[in-house]
């Protein structure tokens, strides 16, 4: 029976609003959605530039002109192309969408932020799922999102990352999905996310494993099935099309250069202790909780002392370099020195209890283990860039979402304060590191790029733009062969070597009507062969500088010598 209305307290509705917004939603919820904006804003700002962001935009974009002639990619190096170490995924899908768009940078990054928005979902989907938080939920998907300039801004680049970044999470979230073609669909999805950027192959075995715990070993070897039979297809089909180069270039090319280990420690950790710190200190404090947990079997000194120490000794040693990224203090760095100390110690305490655990742990720390051995690998390696370490980050994204849920389900009003405070100060440390001056182009860019255009179209024959290699597309001319392909084969050593000679005897024989030369060297024989006709930009006006990624672009116009 209603009450009447003399009997209704004052202050109910406002306690009743509070109950369904408090401030313990809008703080988390209005820092997710600032970071979300700025995200996007700076995505609508970037996607119909029509030059390189990055440097490697323009030659990607080279590779989907040649698939849709109907060329080869993975040819012998020459004058007319040199392909980069990826898989033919990305440019392909940009090829067959160009038939109805029309090729161009906006079509690229439109494909990539559709790729990284599906990555953004589907780290929301697996926590909420697996939780039942969808507070936590929101705030993994926006943590992944934040991590934008900590990746190198490729997020949304005429590259293969955001894609292959939403096809592997994708394929992550159909496997925890209790559906019964889950399996194949997640092996499919991880198939397709081989064919955009082949190091994400490793992936497949925590998610073998995570099924096969969950529901047994039919289920897991279907996943494996439909993951490696049409990757394995792909590869013969490419190796036989290509003579056998495509793997020459995808793995004895990068097999070929060198390995730098210091980018890895302290390097790495400094770089996702200044990006995650936050979520550093919550995997510390798991990293005690799981040693605490042990107690009973490795006694209680052991269990606090040995963790605690590690932690501290890690934070040091780690600390003692100085972060390469200047205006920030050790401290986030430190945190994540002292996580991986801790954690670690706390996970082998954990393993001695004897206890059985349970699938989602298990799979959970496989798939973190894997993702940190992967980007360690590849950022070691000499052309490894900050962007390897996206899957490192959705990770840790998601597993923030599911270590707030789990603070917040603790009885006590104080646990879902530590909740609340946790994604707040981190997704608030995420909007601090935004520069949006750097990350977006502008108008002196645009004009600069316009007039290298129009230079390109008075030149007869083709053009040289190795730092730029689109520019001679919008001049009605092929694209040029881009430097990043010369300098993969430059390690002694490699399988083609040998063959960068016939870049420099197509220089020597004035092959090309004009070059656009940069800022960088060019070692083929340009100055001998070429003279300088016009420098377009000085060296310290930033015009036409890619946003993120090597900072290469033309300044000068050279035509051979007479």
């Amino acid at each position: 029976m209603p009450a009447d209305d003399a009997t209704i307290e004052p202050d109910a509705p406002i306690r009743a609003v509070d109950r369904v917004l408090g401030l313990d939603v809008a703080l988390p919820l209005a820092a997710s959605i600032l970071v979300a904006g700025m995200v996007l804003w700076l995505w609508s700002q970037r996607l119909a530039y029509p030059y390189d962001l990055e440097w490697m935009e323009g030659g990607m974009l080279a590779h989907a002109w040649r698939i849709a002639r109907g060329l080869p990619l993975y040819v012998e190096p020459g004058p007319e192309f040199v392909p980069y170490v990826y898989p033919p995924g990305y440019p392909t899908l940009l090829a067959a969408l160009g038939f109805v768009f029309g090729l161009s940078p906006a079509l690229g990054r439109a494909v990539s932020i559709a790729g990284t928005l599906l990555a953004t979902a589907a780290a929301g989907r697996i926590v909420h799922r697996q939780t039942g938080n969808p507070l936590a939920a929101l705030v993994a998907a926006a943590t992944f999102l934040g991590t934008y300039p900590a990746s190198g801004a490729f997020f949304d680049l005429v590259r293969p990352d955001g894609l292959m970044m939403g096809l592997l999470a994708a394929s992550i979230a159909v496997a925890l999905e209790r559906h019964r073609r889950a399996p194949e669909v997640a092996g499919a999805l991880l198939a397709l996310a081989f064919l955009c950027k082949h190091n994400v192959a490793v992936f497949g075995l925590p998610l073998a494993l995570g099924l096969w715990l969950r529901d047994g070993g039919r289920p897991a070897l279907r996943f494996a099935a439909a993951a490696a039979a049409p990757s394995l297809l792909a590869v013969l089909w490419l190796e036989w099309r290509s003579s056998g180069r495509f793997l020459q270039y995808l793995v004895a090319v990068p097999m070929s250069h060198p390995r730098y280990w210091d980018r890895v420690w302290p390097g790495m950790f400094q770089e996702v202790g200044n990006a995650l710190p936050v979520v550093m200190l919550l995997a510390a404090g798991a990293g005690l909780w799981l040693a605490l947990t042990s107690r009973r079997t490795v006694g209680v000194p052991v269990a606090t002392f040995l963790p605690v120490f590690v932690g501290m000794a890690c934070g040091a040693v780690g600390t003692y370099v100085p972060p390469k990224e200047p205006g920030l203090a050790n401290i986030p760095a430190g945190l994540a020195f002292f996580a991986a100390g801790a954690g670690t110690v706390g996970l082998a305490l954990w393993a001695l209890r004897g206890a059985r655990p349970g699938w989602r742990p298990v799979s959970a720390l496989a798939l973190g283990a894997v993702a940190l051995a992967s980007a360690a690998a590849m950022r070691a390696h000499d052309g490894g860039y900050v962007t390897v370490l996206i899957p490192l980050y959705w990770c840790l994204a998601v597993g923030f979402g599911g270590l707030l849920a789990w603070i917040g389900g603790w009885p006590g009003e104080r646990m879902r304060a530590l909740m609340v405070l946790a994604a707040t100060c981190q997704l608030s440390w995420q909007l601090l590191r935004f520069d949006r001056a750097a990350l977006v182009p502008t108008a002196a860019d645009v004009a600069l790029g316009d007039r290298l255009v129009a230079a390109a179209r008075s030149a007869e024959g083709e053009v040289l733009s190795p730092f730029a290699a689109w520019i001679p597309v919008y001049a009605g001319k092929p694209p040029s062969v881009h430097d990043m392909g010369l300098w993969d084969l430059e390690a002694p050593g490699g399988p083609f070597e040998a063959d960068r000679q016939r870049i420099r005897d197509a220089v020597a024989a004035h092959r090309w009507g004009m070059v656009l030369g940069g800022n960088r060297p060019f070692p083929y024989g340009l100055n001998e062969h070429y003279r300088v006709l016009e420098k377009v930009v000085d060296g310290g006006d930033p015009a036409l500088m890619p946003k993120t990624g090597l900072q290469a672009r033309p300044i000068r116009i050279l035509v051979p010598v007479d």
